[in-house]
């Protein structure tokens, strides 16, 4: 039998809460949010009515409503199908249109249209669980840490990519992922890593289709491409002395000294992009910010290398740059250090690297794998570098295995003790 049972999102909430129905049979579970909210002290939980307000017998009406709503639905589909029951997905978006509710699907579309109402979904989603009646007031600083930009995104390749190749529910077969992988791997140069993220989310919407009964190839489950550990390039200290000192173009010089604000910092790129003047305190050589990613305030010193491209910028400021424009230039920069360390003679001492792979995420792990280097205890890099563990913080970095030699031979000589032995005559 099924069951079909209001509730309220957060019992325990001091707040209104979104009232919810929850609807479970066989191996289905899920909920449809009605737009009503309560507080839980308005709330009775045995009967699933609202108390205790002028409005109640308005919304419980309603409720009863949408109740009779989502049985009827259920019911007329047993009763076409021979008894069978229908897939969560479909049963939630017939209810959703019998009642209204703004995010149901539209009685015939393709693919792409699925996919945005998909994601519209999602936002109506994120909206409710974070009381955010407007989508207009959504704030890029916990938005962006959803999954609902990387679908946007992925529906902006999937649009582009279809101009040479049809993108619908039955062409999404092996022959579409054979093309769709070429097709990110040569026209936007990403790799393995960012090619699985995005089929995961293409399973993700392919999963949805499926269960809300739209969509009947299955061929897209045995989409998996194996991720494998990112190495990242980073720079170690006598490299950055190099490319500090590097003869380049003004606008490469000012992306090159706009990078090594980021190594010399531990800031992400979100994060050292945006610095303006209110957030570096020249008196006290500090940079104090709001991290984008995770809303921390993070207070960074001036170390002398930093300080040296803070000043310079004081009065024009830094500059500026879109990730995918940096991290192009980067690359050319990365071929003119790689020429001048073959021209230093210096390939025989430096561990022998592409260059032309540095990106701004370079910054980040080269702050961190030089401090870690310089023998400042994990504890000290993370509340800059953002990392919560120091298992994770172990793994981001990246020092050779002569570095980590080096490394615990100086702290072994540091920490030795002082013993006066008797030698016996």
């Amino acid at each position: 039998m099924a069951s079909f049972r209001f509730a309220l999102k957060d019992p325990r909430s001091s707040e209104k809460t979104q009232i919810r129905l929850q609807i479970s049979y066989g191996s289905a579970r899920f909920k449809i949010y009605i737009g009503e909210s309560v507080n839980p002290d308005n709330w009775n939980q045995k009967s699933q009515k609202v108390k205790g307000l002028k409005t109640a017998p308005e919304i419980n009406g309603r409720l009863s409503n949408i109740k009779i709503a989502a049985e009827n639905a259920y019911r007329h589909y047993l009763n076409e199908h021979n008894q069978a029951e229908p897939p969560g997905g479909l049963l939630k978006q017939k209810i959703e249109r019998a009642i209204n509710r703004g995010s149901a699907l539209p009685e015939r579309f393709d693919f792409f249209t699925y996919y945005s109402e998909f994601v519209k979904g999602k936002e109506v989603d994120y909206c409710l669980n974070k009381n955010i009646k407007d989508p207009s007031e959504i704030k890029k600083l916990t938005y962006r840490d959803s999954a609902i930009p990387g679908y946007k995104r992925s529906f902006e390749l999937l649009k582009e990519f279809s101009k040479s190749y049809r993108v619908d529910f039955e062409t999404i077969n092996s022959t579409f992922r054979t093309k769709y992988i070429k097709f990110l791997q040569e026209k936007h140069n990403f790799e393995q890593n960012t090619i699985a993220r995005h089929f995961t989310l293409l399973r993700a919407v392919l999963n949805s289709a499926t269960n809300d009964g739209l969509n009947n190839s299955l061929t897209y489950k045995g989409f998996r491409i194996r991720t494998r550990e990112s190495h990242f390039m980073y720079l170690n200290e006598t490299e950055l002395e190099i490319l500090t000192n590097l003869e380049l173009r003004e606008y490469q010089s000012r992306i090159r000294d706009l990078f090594l604000v980021g190594c010399w910092s531990g800031l992400r790129y979100s994060d050292f992009n945006r610095l303006s003047p209110d957030m570096i305190d020249y008196d006290n050589e500090r940079i104090r910010i709001k991290t984008l990613k995770t809303g921390n305030q993070v207070t960074v010193p001036f170390l002398p290398e930093l300080k040296a491209v803070l000043i310079k910028y004081k009065e024009s400021g830094l500059p500026s740059y879109q990730n995918q424009v940096m991290n192009r230039e980067l690359k050319n920069i990365g071929k003119h250090l790689s020429t001048k360390i073959e021209e230093l003679k210096l390939s025989k001492h430096i561990e022998q690297k592409d260059y032309s792979r540095i990106s701004t995420h370079s910054a980040r792990r080269s702050f961190c794998s030089n401090m870690f280097l310089r023998g400042i205890p994990p504890a000290d890099i993370m509340p800059i570098s953002g990392h919560k563990t120091e298992r994770e913080f172990l793994k981001y970095i990246r020092v050779s295995n002569d570095d980590r030699a080096d490394r615990f031979k100086q702290a072994a000589l540091q920490n030795k003790p002082v013993v006066n032995l008797k030698i016996a005559q």
